[in-house]
């Protein structure tokens, strides 16, 4: 799912002010939808793009077996 897609579910969002319409109709969760609406408010307009899961600390493997 692209950025565009996810820009459109959050501006669909703002006009019907209900989310679980917009979820069935779009096929998302509740809290997907509220994430990409809270980065869309904060970052607008490029609030719902996707972001990086990679961990933000360096994982240290030990070779202690």
């Amino acid at each position: 799912m692209d950025a565009r897609t996810r820009l459109g579910w959050v501006q669909l969002y703002e006009q019907v002010g209900n989310a679980g319409v917009v979820c069935r109709r779009c096929g998302s969760s509740r809290p997907t939808l509220r994430k990409w609406w809270r980065r869309y408010r904060e970052n607008s307009p490029a609030g719902p793009e996707g972001r990086s899961r990679r961990p933000k600390i360096p994982l240290i493997m030990s070779h202690n077996y």
